[in-house]
């Protein structure tokens, strides 16, 4: 799937990333994705958050996930596993994150910048094009000697 996908991406990003699994790049990055998505990476501090200031303000939601079988939900309360720990072979592992993952925005960007697009937008180092004239002259004119507007000298010698 596109989750195990972006997962096994990020996860060798951060094999090759040096000093503690907190500071790397990678896990820094996964662990946004999940408080963005409202839930707590195990063994990370929590994320400051700014208390209600009247009696009647009510903190934002988290943004909408899928919902998970009962079983899994209890990993949710618990915190998600850091990215280190992830294990994308287990399907609990990778049911749970998928159900988070998918709906979250930076996830699906990030995915489609470092993986998707890389690997199907090849980029040519020269343009090819060609005009009708190209195509088709040989089979339609015996010889050329120019289009209208080309000036007399530019005009190519005949054997």
């Amino acid at each position: 799937s596109d989750v195990a996908r972006l997962l096994a991406h990020l996860q060798g990003l951060m094999r090759a990333q040096p000093g503690r699994h907190q500071q790397r790049p990678a896990c820094i990055r996964y662990r946004e994705w999940m408080e963005a998505m409202g839930l707590q990476v195990r063994g990370e501090p929590r994320p400051f958050t700014k208390p209600p200031t009247s009696a009647g303000e009510i903190p934002p939601p988290a943004p909408p996930r899928d919902p998970l079988p009962p079983r899994l939900a209890e990993f949710v309360e618990e915190g998600i596993w850091p990215l280190h720990l992830l294990n994308i072979s287990d399907s609990d592992h990778l049911q749970v994150v998928h159900a988070v993952l998918r709906t979250s925005a930076l996830a699906v960007e990030w995915y489609l910048h470092e993986v998707v697009f890389p690997a199907t937008m090849h980029v040519q180092p020269l343009q090819l094009s060609a005009s009708g004239h190209d195509l088709g002259a040989n089979l339609l004119f015996k010889s050329c000697l120019g289009f209208s507007g080309t000036p007399s000298d530019l005009l190519p010698l005949e054997p």
